[in-house]
């Protein structure tokens, strides 16, 4: 899929180099944890075995540059024992400094998001940056998300942004 300048495609295992790299580079680590990290590797491996369409990594290329990532997984847990299977959350990152700031971000959010609204029984996603990752919030935010606020989660003080299948008729 293309938009502005942006080409989404499924990471395959053989760019797991890349993937690492990115992970590693200063600019993501700043705001990137362990965790999120071996949520990314263990996805693009999961999508090679059983072609899970619910937890899956797009790289993000430029100009057949490749920049970036996005991290499309099930929804973030509201109770133990629950997960809404209509939301999808996302992560996404720019690792390659010399396209930060450029509003790739926002475009590859985009691109994104008509992909996961294809499937039409997911009507909400989420994504929940760093408090103080200002740049992705921007970015969220120029996509068409709705910051809803600070949350909590164990070691982490989050934003949560939303995206509702309804505001693509506003778009």
């Amino acid at each position: 899929m293309l938009t502005k300048n942006i080409n989404l495609r499924v990471a395959q295992v053989n760019e797991l180099n890349l993937v690492e790299k990115w992970l590693g580079v200063v600019h993501v680590k700043r705001w990137w944890n362990k965790e999120w990290a071996s949520d990314i590797i263990n996805s693009i491996y999961r999508f090679k075995a059983a072609g899970d369409y619910n937890n899956l990594v797009y790289i993000i290329a430029s100009a057949d540059q490749n920049i970036g990532l996005i991290h499309v997984y099930s929804s973030l847990k509201v109770k133990p024992d629950y997960i809404d299977t209509a939301e999808l959350s996302l992560r996404y990152l720019i690792g390659e400094k010399d396209y930060l700031n450029r509003n790739l971000g926002s475009s590859a959010i985009k691109s994104v998001i008509g992909e996961i609204f294809k499937n039409k029984e997911k009507d909400r996603i989420i994504s929940e940056p760093q408090a103080d990752n200002w740049p992705a919030i921007i970015s969220l935010q120029r996509a068409g998300f709705r910051n809803r606020g600070r949350v909590s989660r164990p070691g982490f003080n989050l934003v949560q942004l939303t995206f509702s299948r309804s505001l693509l008729s506003k778009k």
